[in-house]
């Protein structure tokens, strides 16, 4: 709270402006909203090669930062000859 005891006037002495508590609440709401865009982010780690993904994974060991790894498998729809060779 900014220090007005100097000022002559009660009312001026007591004012409290609203504009910054107006900025906040957009601020806070803006940080909540970019949050959660992070949240649902969809990478699509298959495009990258196998030596980006082992770098990756080797930046995130040495900086020791948490991260989120899931696996999925790709099915074929439509088989190929090669999954039914005996």
């Amino acid at each position: 709270m900014i220090d007005r005891s100097y000022l002559p006037f009660q009312s001026a002495r007591e004012y409290q402006d609203t504009k910054m508590q107006k900025w906040m609440g957009f601020f806070l709401s803006e940080h909540a909203s970019a949050l959660s865009d992070d949240t649902n982010k969809v990478t699509y780690m298959s495009d990258l090669s196998l030596e980006k993904k082992l770098l990756l994974l080797s930046q995130v060991y040495a900086g020791q930062l948490r991260t989120r790894i899931q696996v999925i498998e790709k099915t074929s729809v439509f088989p190929t000859l090669e999954q039914y060779q005996v």
